[in-house]
């Protein structure tokens, strides 16, 4: 090979290796930080944080739902709603005031036009936002008190109107579902939110309470055939005992002599005979702490308030109040926020049960309740129990601070 060769071969390498580190110092100043900065990632917020790129008009709830808390029970005090909105639509739902919560159903259709998964999309998409606002329609109509309601006070304040719209963004999915019909889909939304939410962002002196001297002298109409309470009687383990079954005490006690006296050593029988002794002092007990009861009894025993208003046509609603008769006045005894009764924590102020039962063993009043007669009811739906079972309730408040606390449901 010539020289002129060799020297051109060896220019044209370093030209090669020239270019190459050339590349590589720009390639490393993108890689390792130089040239432009590079973009930050964004971050998920936190629970309970609100992203900055969220549309501003949604609101997050004030109480966060869980699917938990719309398990229906078969016998919750619960309303199905299906009526119209201003616009001729219908509207699908549910109002739960034992579990305090609101459920609404929206249908979207989608014609097929495209792939089916697209298509689904876009029929959920519509169904979803048709739920929002069935939920928001059937919302509007929840009784704070007996005479008002959300409607009423979305129209007084537009701070609780937007409240309340922010709250039913943040509406949780609780089913949905798809059928095929005539070259379309239609979808199904369940969406639901929980009453605790809207009660939250309702201010306690909003215009909406009736104050007692404002009440005129008729408002109040007796009940003449107050309904007695079957299960009243607590034993020392906290349990419900039939008081009936009191009454028949001595038959038993009679019964049994009678067995003991022609026992004559058979033994099944004399197991039996001691099984009943045993049954008769169960009841002695129960009979023993019942008069206990009557008189001053432990505030531990008491852990809540059950008014049995069965039958009285009460009304339900989140702001409920109870009313005693002193004299010829009315007055109030629960829901009186100067009074803090309830305090300010408590957002829907007593629960809502359809049986007795269901009453005494409610987690707001936990198993080992007050309980008291309605003994007559206003015009609108407020109960009024007697000044004796108002003054038994008022031992106790200092102590347990029951009506404090909210710890009171009506068997309607």
């Amino acid at each position: 090979m010539s020289n002129k060769k060799l020297y051109f071969y060896k220019i044209l390498f370093l030209v090669c290796v020239f270019c190459f580190l050339t590349l590589f110092m720009f390639a490393g100043c993108g890689l390792f930080g130089g040239g432009k900065e590079r973009p930050q990632a964004i971050e998920s917020p936190k629970p309970g944080e609100k992203s900055e790129a969220s549309p501003k008009d949604e609101k997050t709830p004030l109480v966060v739902a869980d699917k938990a808390q719309f398990q229906e029970g078969k016998l919750d005090v619960k309303k199905e709603v299906k009526l119209r909105d201003p616009n001729g639509n219908v509207v699908e739902g549910s109002l739960n005031w034992t579990k305090g919560v609101v459920r609404a159903i929206g249908h979207g259709v989608a014609p097929m036009n495209k792939p089916l998964p697209v298509v689904r999309l876009s029929a959920r998409e519509a169904a979803y936002r048709i739920a929002l606002a069935n939920l928001l329609e059937i919302t509007k109509g929840v009784q704070l008190t007996s005479t008002t309601t959300v409607e009423d006070m979305m129209l007084k304040s537009q701070k609780i109107e937007t409240t309340v719209q922010g709250v039913i963004k943040g509406a949780i999915i609780l089913g949905e579902s798809y059928k095929e019909e005539e070259q379309t889909v239609i979808a199904s939304v369940e969406v639901g939110i929980v009453l605790e939410s809207i009660a939250g962002a309702i201010p306690s002196d909003f215009p909406g309470f009736q104050r007692l001297e404002a009440l005129p002298p008729d408002y109040f109409k007796p009940v003449f055939a107050p309904r007695n309470v079957t299960l009243e009687v607590l034993d020392p383990g906290n349990k419900i005992i039939p008081k009936e079954a009191m009454s028949d005490l001595k038959k038993v006690e009679d019964i049994l002599s009678k067995l003991e006296k022609n026992l004559d050593q058979q033994d099944e029988l004399y197991g039996r005979l001691k099984e009943l002794q045993a049954e008769v002092e169960a009841l002695k007990k129960a009979e023993k702490t019942e008069i206990k009861l009557s008189g001053k009894p432990p505030e531990e025993h008491y852990s809540g308030i059950v008014v049995n208003a069965a039958g009285l046509q009460l009304v339900e609603n989140v702001y409920a109040k109870i009313y005693y008769k002193d004299g010829d006045d009315y007055k109030i005894l629960y829901g009186d926020v100067d009074n803090n009764r309830p305090n300010s924590e408590v957002l829907m102020w007593s629960g809502w049960e359809s049986t007795m039962d269901n009453a005494i063993t409610s987690d707001r009043v936990a198993q080992s309740p007050i309980i008291v007669n309605a003994v007559a009811v206003g015009k609108n739906g407020e109960p009024v129990i007697s000044i004796e079972d108002a003054k038994k309730i008022e031992t106790f408040e200092k102590e347990g601070k029951l009506m404090e606390k909210g710890r009171i449901v009506f068997v309607l």
